[in-house]
Formats: C-alpha cells, structure tokens, sequence
C-alpha cells in the first residue's frame, strides 16, 4: 500500500545514468552503502514520499520525494536523507 518495489542492479543504474536524472540519483545515494550491502542485486522499495534500499529486510533511507502543493507554481525537487537538494524539475 502506498508504494512500489524494484530490481536493479549498480552497473546498471550507473550505466543509465547517463540518459535518466533519477537512476544517477540512485546510483549516487547507494555509493554511500557500498561497503556495508551487497549492491550486487538492489531493491528499492517506496512506502509514501520516501525511497529505500533493502537488503536482507532491513530498509535503508535513501531519498524523500516531495511536490510544491501550489498549483501555480509546479515544481518538484528530490531531497537526500540530509535535506540536501539533489533534482529540482
């Protein structure tokens, strides 16, 4: 409920990072676990605004994915886990 899941793998998202601003995204936050998860297979899973790495069923925060809620002014940005702003579109 709320969410989704998916697959990825950390060769992969690097190689589409090239083309896609949201698989740079990812790749960049997972670098920050690569020495304590096995980045070999990634699930990401999304419950509400937040976007988590999961390994072995522990959820690992990446990113908060938040909207301006003015309908003049549309405009979405994609926060880090420290508040840091990453994607502004």
């Amino acid at each position: 409920m709320w969410g989704f899941t998916f697959n990825d793998t950390l060769d992969n998202l690097k190689a589409k990072s090239e083309s896609c601003d949201l698989c740079r995204l990812l790749w960049q936050a997972c670098q920050k676990y690569k020495d304590k998860v096995d980045l070999t297979s990634i699930r990401f899973e999304r419950y509400v605004s937040t976007l988590k790495l999961v390994d072995d069923n522990v959820s690992h925060p990446l990113v908060s994915i938040i909207r301006s809620p003015c309908k003049l002014n549309i405009s979405g940005v994609l926060y880090s886990g420290l508040g840091q702003m990453l994607i502004e579109y």
